[in-house]
């Protein structure tokens, strides 16, 4: 196996800009070049062949059209961004001249994606480095000639494509004294050579431990300094993530033929069938009359979804007194721990829920929330960003960036608990060889094991506290936990409600405990910004109209405005505000709700009711006096704990009653 590292570093010109010239670059090269070549990493280094952007274009296409095996390119110095396009920065560099004297990234990649080396990777230590990670890198397009293209895509099946860069796309990579070059390329020669144990006990040192690690690093030399650092970013085509070890690195050949890796799954057509499954927003019950017509496009998930806020805790519980004392604790002891609880989670700093969810330490997680705070949403949001980030509006999004190469998964928990008592799944992975087959995903249950097992898969479960009994709920997340140890590859992300959340197998088995954070006030904005006019396509002045409406009584009525920090209470109020004035109270925005919404409600669709059923005669008040008793009895339940649902046996009694007492009829089936 050659492995061979095209290494190139510029300290730049004397001024480019605002630029100055570099004090490392140069020797960060060639401390690099020296990490790489020791035996037991085995790279031949090569220099280019002159300084200027021909030569070293030529040279570097010469090398990757005659490597075979691993192909490695790393670069230190500036990156610049002109125009939307990316430029390396070399010694001659003009900045009015960026296209003659500078190496635009697009000549790299595109003589990277010719190569046929089994294994390409990039590393990049400069600013803006982030334009590199390119979901198109490594992948083929275009249909002039289907069999060429397939038969490239043989040959190389089993490969990888990776991109290591030191920053975001708008970021800013560093360089330091007291590492002693770039920080990136300082901790990477570290990884090889002194830290090689810490970072990878397994002596592989695969990119995305090295990520990790590095990752730590920086938040501990941040915590020190009391400055924001850039992180590394890292993107993974293809197979298991890539080893610089070269006595541990999995030898990459081809797949079995007939094995589940021979047959890769059909990214773009998942890609296609889950937007239509997931990033949908079914608004044609509860828009205005007139306002879609029929041909107009149906909004998307997408479109309105409002990246929320969490903190990495959760807030303590309040558990019912008597239900204390009948299980022997002490409620005093128990109100004084809670009371410490609430101060740490009060100190504990909200953050972006998606890039906190994409840290490494955040690999298994969980998010809980309250009921109506969005947790199925950002599942869903998540699943299609990471399919298509272009179409759902995420592309470039940190969140996206960080986690460029994962395989998205969803596990609906309420629609897996259903087919697995009808019989129709064994397990977690059964349900989403269902969805592959039945619902038009395009996979089968070997490559959705294969996936897990040797890819990078992000594995969404939401709704735990969406299977109500507490036994199979326990079993599944000892499932959960299990699947989390079984493919260390993956990540996991758990979502469920606050109340009745146990931890106590997430937390043995190491998960981060996320909570859901209230919308702000821009957050309510931008999501009444987006909101109204995808309802009034055709009359902006009306969508103008309901936006400020409902911004003006949000802003003139508090008690109002802590209700629109809950995503499903500000959709409900946006839907009241599409039909009339919202009140000025709580009860009274209720009740618009419960008008709007049971107005709406067609309890007859998808079923086949006989003619006599009185479901086909019920009106918006029949619905309202249906509801009042079934809250009824959910508030009369004797245990505390499950007042926010209902039992079946308890559901068929209220609907029994309700229609034999008021309408006289006995045939309730």
């Amino acid at each position: 196996m050659t492995r061979v590292a095209f290494v190139l570093g510029s300290n730049g010109p004397d001024t480019l800009g605002r630029l100055k010239r570099l004090a490392f670059a140069e020797s960060d090269a060639e401390r690099f070049k020296a990490a790489i070549s020791a035996d037991h990493v085995g790279f031949s280094p090569i220099d280019p062949k002159g300084r200027g952007k021909e030569q070293i274009i030529k040279h570097f296409h010469e090398v990757a059209l005659s490597s075979s095996d691993e192909l490695l390119f790393y670069f230190a110095g500036h990156g610049y961004v002109s125009l939307g396009d990316f430029y390396l920065v070399l010694d001659d560099t003009i900045q009015t001249d960026l296209l003659i004297t500078a190496l635009p990234w697009d000549d790299i990649k595109k003589i990277l994606k010719h190569s046929k080396a089994r294994s390409k990777v990039v590393i990049l230590d400069c600013c803006h480095a982030g334009e590199a990670v390119d979901h198109s890198f490594g992948a083929f397009r275009g249909d002039a000639d289907r069999d060429a293209v397939e038969a490239v895509r043989q040959a190389l099946a089993g490969s990888t494509a990776s991109v290591l860069v030191a920053c975001g796309r708008d970021g800013s990579a560093r360089e330091s004294a007291s590492v002693g070059g770039g920080v990136l390329t300082s901790l990477v020669v570290r990884a090889l050579g002194p830290d090689r144990e810490k970072v990878d006990p397994s002596g592989g040192l695969s990119l995305s431990r090295l990520r990790d690690w590095a990752w730590t690093e920086l938040d501990e030399l941040s915590r020190q300094t009391k400055t924001i650092i850039e992180k590394p970013l890292l993107q993974e085509i293809g197979g298991p993530s890539y080893y610089l070890i070269k006595s541990i690195a999995p030898a990459l050949t081809p797949p079995l033929a007939g094995g589940p890796a021979a047959q890769s799954i059909d990214i773009a057509a998942y890609s296609m069938q889950a937007g239509r499954l997931y990033d949908v927003l079914d608004l044609s019950a509860l828009a205005k009359p007139g306002a879609l017509g029929p041909d107009d496009p149906r909004p998307r998930l997408s479109q309105v979804f409002i990246p929320p806020n969490a903190r990495e805790s959760r807030p303590p519980q309040p558990l019912p007194r008597d239900w204390l004392i009948k299980q022997g604790i002490d409620p005093d002891r128990e109100s004084a721990i809670r009371d410490r609880q609430l101060e740490h989670w009060q100190r504990t700093a909200p953050g972006p829920a998606l890039e906190l969810l994409a840290q490494p330490k955040a690999r298994i997680a969980v998010l809980l929330g309250d009921p109506g705070t969005g947790k199925s949403s950002l599942a869903r949001h998540v699943l299609v960003s990471l399919l298509s980030p272009e179409k759902s509006g995420a592309s470039g999004a940190p969140w996206v960036t960080a986690l460029a190469g994962y395989l998205p998964l969803l596990i609906e928990l309420r629609d897996f608990i259903v087919l697995e008592a009808a019989e129709k799944v064994a397990d977690l992975l059964d349900y989403l060889a269902y969805l592959g087959t039945q619902r038009g995903l395009g996979f089968n249950r070997a490559q959705v094991d294969w996936a897990l097992a040797n890819t990078s898969c992000l594995l969404i479960l939401d709704g735990l506290d969406e299977i109500f009994d507490p036994a199979p709920r326990a079993r599944i997340a000892k499932d959960i936990a299990g699947l989390a140890s079984r493919f260390p590859k993956a990540r996991v992300l758990v979502t469920s409600r606050i109340a009745g959340f146990d931890p106590r197998v997430f937390e043995d088995a190491g998960f981060s405990i996320l909570t859901l954070d209230d919308l702000t006030t821009e957050q309510i904005k931008a999501f009444a910004e987006s909101w109204f006019p995808l309802i009034f396509p055709h009359h902006p002045g009306e969508a103008d109209r309901c936006r400020d409406d409902l911004m003006d009584a949000l802003r003139n009525r508090p008690a109002l405005q802590v209700l629109a920090g809950t995503p499903m209470l500000l959709t409900i109020m946006a839907i009241v505000a599409q039909h009339e004035p919202i009140a000025r109270s709580r009860a009274g925005l209720y009740d618009q709700a419960l008008h709007v919404l049971t107005h709406a409600w067609d309890l007859r669709r998808e079923l086949d009711l006989p003619a006599e059923s009185p479901l086909r005669h019920l009106t918006p008040p029949d619905k309202l006096d249906l509801l009042r008793l079934m809250a009824w009895r959910m508030q009369e339940s004797h245990d505390g704990l499950r007042a926010n649902s209902i039992l079946e046996h308890d559901l068929r009694e209220v609907l029994e009653g309700y229609f034999v007492q008021r309408w006289n009829y006995d045939a309730v089936r």
